[in-house]
């Protein structure tokens, strides 16, 4: 675990279910703990680098809840919005990503919402299949 606070039952139980899959969806309401569920996933995976896409204006929030539950290895905290809108962005991030050797694992936590308004735009679908690379919802 990251730190002395225990688990919620829901998380504990989201976590054990993410541990059996490369790809998922974690839905929880708001202020039950999906960060702090996503920072035990990532923590668990022992990737050498996390590429997390929000929205702009929770960026700083997340950045601190990463801090707090203490994540393993290097991270970016990226508005998706960012990555929508600039070319350079987007392709300084995907070189980074392509940089990790392939047997290196690289854990990217994406909004939904980035996905769909991107994917077909700049072709993410290819990297999100690349080896080495999982994606949670």
């Amino acid at each position: 675990m990251s730190t002395e606070l225990k688990l919620t039952q829901q998380q504990a139980e989201a976590i054990g279910q993410f541990q059996k899959l490369k790809v998922g969806a974690l839905f929880m309401r708001p202020g039950c703990g999906k960060t702090r569920t996503a920072v035990e996933l990532v923590n668990y995976n022992h990737p050498d680098y996390l590429l997390y896409i929000t929205p702009h204006s929770t960026i700083s929030n997340i950045q601190d809840e990463l801090n707090k539950w203490g994540v393993d290895c290097k991270y970016d905290v990226i508005g998706y919005e960012t990555l929508a809108s600039s070319d350079k962005t987007y392709s300084a991030y995907m070189k980074k990503v392509a940089e990790l050797k392939p047997e290196r694992k690289c854990l990217s936590l994406q909004m939904r919402a980035f996905l769909l308004k991107v994917e077909k735009a700049k072709g993410l679908e290819e990297v999100r299949k690349s080896e080495g690379i999982s994606t949670m919802l």
